[in-house]
């Protein structure tokens, strides 16, 4: 993992130190979060002015569908590597931590993701009353395998204290959701659509 190349250590710190260095990062990567939360509320009215109201809903219920895919295929991993991320020194165990971790999270991955793919209309089906939505549930279930991994690179980036890169992609995630929606307004797309260039969105990242 080349992203694992100068992990801070505020246990060399003094108690003072330490005590700035948390308020700082606080702010920083605390702010940024809730930055990053926050504008996909901003984006509401622009979504339940251009969508119908079944469309917005359900687009609403397959971002709750995605967002527990991919918290059950993490399956508190990042919660494990916070945790023993910063017990150990060297780089190379670090490395081995978080790549172990990974390792993981794709095993779930590719035991769980293909059998949702071959019965997404029954789970359509139940999830959504409508076998139709076939399409939909094969998008969403791409997005929750790219939110996985957009995730993963987000916790390295905080975990290393990279705070120009993670500020980039805190930034630019909600400006790609909202380019996502006008260029669905802009072409007269669907739902379908706004779910595609959502999962380019994270497939590029």
């Amino acid at each position: 993992m080349n992203l694992i190349n100068k992990t801070d250590n505020p246990n060399k710190l003094s108690v003072k130190e330490k005590i700035k260095f948390l308020f700082r990062d606080s702010i920083f990567f605390g702010g940024l979060r809730a930055v990053s939360m926050l504008f996909p509320l901003l984006t509401i009215p622009l979504l339940t002015r251009y969508f119908s109201v079944e469309n917005y809903g359900l687009y609403d219920s397959l971002l709750v569908l995605g967002s527990f895919i991919s918290s059950f295929l993490v399956f508190g991993q990042d919660s494990a590597v916070a945790r023993w991320f910063y017990q150990v020194e060297e780089l190379k165990q670090k490395q081995k931590i978080v790549s172990e971790s990974l390792l993981i999270q794709l095993v779930f991955t590719i035991l769980i993701i293909p059998t949702f793919l071959i019965f997404r209309e029954e789970l359509a089906d139940f999830y959504l009353q409508k076998s139709s939505y076939s399409l939909h549930v094969l998008l969403i279930l791409v997005y929750s395998v790219l939110l996985l991994l957009n995730n993963f690179t987000i916790n390295i980036l905080k975990w290393t204290y990279d705070r120009k890169r993670y500020a980039i992609i805190a930034i630019l995630k909600p400006s790609f959701i909202l380019l996502s929606l006008l260029l669905v307004i802009v072409s007269s797309g669907d739902l379908v659509d706004f779910l595609i260039y959502n999962n380019i969105y994270y497939y590029v990242y």
